[in-house]
């Protein structure tokens, strides 16, 4: 696969230390509320407040675009969003609950930024090795691109499932698929990739931060 370059050789495309301990929490808190918000959408629906629910939602929805509209380039993030807008659309024509649009939404638009680095003949994997500092030789560089155009696949795969769960109508599977199960695929194939390439989970928590990283924008 690939090997780790010995901290001397620390690769120039590595996140630097300039940012401040206020603004990574701000990033946490962010993130962790995107993770949250379409499972308090749910909340709120089985409290009785549908409408609320509805608008944490499309909150939700909006702020993902938001997010990643940085890194995933204008054009692409306007694909995304123009997607995204015509699922929207479909559903508020058959009656279907924006509760059901956060996995969707989130799905397609990380799915567009891994898409997105391969157009650029950047693929995001590979900018993930390299903030990890692992020696880039040409096997490496196939085995990269290859997993990013796999996630960027999966990940499209996953906004379908949870079309087809909204198209279907059942609430219980609505709010599993969007409080849990969905992010146990991504979390399936996120450590399965690791355990496979490492044969052990160690390193999750640096290849979770070398994410982060790369996702900011692309590397100069």
């Amino acid at each position: 696969m690939w090997r780790r370059i010995a901290p001397a050789e620390r690769d120039a495309t590595a996140p630097g230390t300039s940012s401040s301990p206020s603004r990574a929490a701000w990033r946490g808190v962010i993130a962790g509320a995107l993770l949250l918000a379409p499972l308090a959408g749910w909340v709120a629906r089985y409290a009785g407040w549908p409408r609320l629910g509805d608008a944490l939602a499309i909150a939700t929805i909006l702020a993902a675009f938001a997010a990643f509209a940085r890194a995933l380039g204008f054009v692409a993030a306007l694909m995304a969003a123009a997607l995204t807008a015509a699922c929207v659309a479909l559903a508020f024509a058959a009656r279907i609950p924006a509760v059901y649009g956060p996995p969707i939404a989130i799905n397609f638009a990380i799915g567009a930024l891994f898409a997105a680095s391969l157009w650029r003949d950047d693929p995001l994997v590979t900018r993930f090795a390299r903030i990890q500092r692992h020696a880039m030789t040409p096997q490496a560089e196939r085995y990269t691109r290859r997993l990013t155009l796999v996630w960027a696949v999966y990940l499209g795969a996953l906004g379908v499932v949870g079309i087809l769960i909204a198209l279907h109508g059942d609430e219980r599977w609505g709010a599993w698929w969007s409080g849990l199960l969905d992010y146990l695929f991504v979390a399936a194939l996120f450590v399965g990739e690791l355990v496979y390439r490492h044969r052990s989970v160690r390193g999750v928590a640096d290849q979770v931060r070398s994410v982060r990283a790369a996702m900011r924008g692309p590397s100069t």
